[in-house]
């Protein structure tokens, strides 16, 4: 039996303060076109390689209407009304890839079902995988519970706290003594451990039944109290040349102190570790740099963006000038703005960008699937 140490399992709130969307989270997940109501944008990621498959979990309490996308996520963030508001939580998961993609399915349906919809959550998720060998599932959850006529019911409520005698406790100010008291319990970060292990136990299961001999462990590598990953810390600079192919004596030595450690002493044993590693290396390497020069793309697109915003403008005035003369003069007096705007122009549509906060959540969903990519290669090392 094989074990698969501490897969990527990646829970994070999505936060208004930090100028997230719901509804662009969704439309990421999902690859397709969201209008959002709160900032009056579309968020197209129709283009989006590597979608196998999503789908929308609804709880029983929850109105027909949310069985479509843009409605449900719109709602919920109409729903929040600060501008440091909790919109949704998100989860980013690293399926199995001894599994099929529709035994992925099942299994990642499966868990969402039991730990996530039965609860009363809504369920958003997607299972994506490009080919490079790191298949994996986005989920997007609600934060509010919803009550039995499919609205909103609000995240906490205030309680009189009482005395021993079963009366309220009056304060020094002369008003009564509260607490708060959440109206459901998922977003204890308790369910953090919980969910981490229902997954674990899901996966073993799902491998079990498919006759492979993988087993999954999501314990820290500190709680299984294993070497695996103990290695030599190289360094950003170290790390760096590794990425761009340069190999370094320090592999080695990681590579040989992991063997000695595992028991692995043999020569064609630390020959076929290499070449295993090297491959497995190359692959994730290759497809991690294909995101960062997608990454560095879109840095130019956003100042494309910056710069239509800053001169737009002067170029729609341009654009309403129909008289030729006076058009030509007008171009000459703005030459550097309306070139900007032009340029700015293609580049959106070659890009399939429409405004500089698409191509910013985009350029961070490619960061957080390079985080898991990061993750893999830690675990090749």
């Amino acid at each position: 039996m094989t074990t698969i140490p501490c897969p990527h399992f990646d829970i994070a709130i999505v936060k208004r303060s930090e100028g997230r969307s719901a509804v662009a989270a969704s439309a990421y997940l999902s690859g397709t076109r969201l209008y959002c109501e709160y900032d009056h944008r579309f968020r197209d990621y129709s283009h989006k390689p590597g979608v196998i498959y999503s789908e929308l979990l609804l709880p029983e309490r929850a109105p027909p209407e949310y069985a479509d996308r843009a409605t449900l996520w719109n709602s919920a963030e109409s729903a929040e009304k600060r501008y440091d508001s909790q919109l949704a939580r998100r989860i980013i998961i690293a399926l199995p890839k001894e599994l099929s993609h529709e035994q992925n399915i099942r299994l990642i349906r499966q868990f969402c079902q039991k730990q996530f919809v039965s609860r009363g959550m809504c369920c958003d998720y997607a299972v994506h995988d490009e080919g490079d060998g790191n298949p994996h599932a986005h989920v997007l959850l609600t934060m509010r519970g919803l009550d039995e006529q499919g609205n909103w019911l609000p995240k906490s409520k205030s309680e009189f706290m009482l005395d021993e005698n079963g009366q309220r406790i009056r304060q020094k100010n002369g008003r009564w003594k509260c607490r708060k008291v959440n109206t459901v319990d998922w977003n204890d970060q308790k369910y953090c451990e919980v969910w981490r292990h229902e997954w674990e136990l899901l996966q073993n299961q799902f491998l079990q039944q498919a006759g492979r001999t993988e087993r999954v462990d999501m314990r820290s590598f500190e709680r299984q109290q294993s070497d695996f990953a103990r290695t030599v810390h190289m360094g950003a600079a170290i790390t760096n040349m590794e990425r761009r192919g340069i190999s370094t004596d320090i592999r080695v030595q990681c590579a040989v102190e992991t063997l000695k450690k595992n028991g692995m002493v043999e020569i064609e044993d630390f020959r076929a570790f290499l070449t295993r590693l090297s491959q497995d290396t190359m692959n994730l390497r290759h497809n991690y740099n294909i995101r960062i020069k997608k990454s560095n793309r879109l840095n130019c697109v956003i100042a494309y963006c910056e710069n239509k915003e800053l001169y737009d403008t002067v170029y729609r005035k341009y654009q309403n000038i129909h008289f030729k003369g006076a058009r030509e003069k007008y171009y000459q007096e703005h030459k550097t703005s309306i070139d900007c705007c032009i340029q700015a122009q293609k580049a959106m549509k070659e890009y399939r960008i429409f405004d500089a906060a698409s191509a910013r959540y985009e350029q961070e969903q490619l960061k957080q699937e390079n985080a898991v990519t990061e993750d893999k290669l830690r675990r090749v090392n």
